[in-house]
């Protein structure tokens, strides 16, 4: 098994060309590709973010925030926060910094003063809660799905299948189900 890090396009080049068996992505599935599997996995909320003590760490609209630089891991064309001024009718930014590099981006919005895109679920996580404030802006920030995208099962390999099955439980199964009442 070879496990790879890798932004979501990239992921979906991978499986195109053979080089994946599977990829667990944050691409949307209405970006879905022919001849693949794709099962959501679970919803991922996300917010905005500044470094502590970050002169607008109080902003309370997306306006406040548009003359910042902005730190995002993706083109806007494809990413969250392009989603999101579309969303809003807002036009982006001057100053974007597309930043692919998971450590890289972190150390970015940890040290300047650029806005940056975040899963919530990574405030869990002291690494990034000493580090960052999320923003709490009126406007909605886009959340997106992980999903499991693979090939079909006939042309996986045993072991391959197996780890999809037991992914899609982990997060799907029954054991997951609210009992009724």
């Amino acid at each position: 098994m070879q496990i790879n890090e890798l932004r979501p396009a990239k992921l979906l080049e991978g499986l195109r060309e053979g080089q994946l068996d599977l990829a667990l992505t944050s691409q949307p599935a209405s970006r879905n590709i022919d001849g693949f599997l794709w099962q959501e996995l679970y919803a991922q909320p996300t917010t905005l973010a500044v470094r502590k003590g970050h002169p607008l760490r109080e902003a309370g609209s997306l306006h406040e925030l548009l003359d910042q630089e902005w730190l995002i891991p993706d083109s806007l064309d494809v990413s969250l926060a392009g989603e999101m001024f579309r969303e809003h009718r807002v036009e982006p930014p001057q100053r974007i910094i597309e930043c692919a590099s998971v450590v890289l981006y972190a150390e970015l919005a940890a040290n300047t003063d650029a806005v940056s895109f975040w899963s919530r679920r990574v405030f869990d996580l002291p690494v990034v809660s000493s580090t960052l404030e999320p923003l709490n802006i009126a406007e909605r920030v886009p959340g997106t799905d992980i999903s499991l995208v693979s090939r079909p099962p006939e042309l996986m390999t045993r072991e391959a299948q197996m780890l999809v099955d037991e992914l899609v439980y982990a997060f799907k199964g029954p054991h997951l189900q609210k009992p009724a009442g």
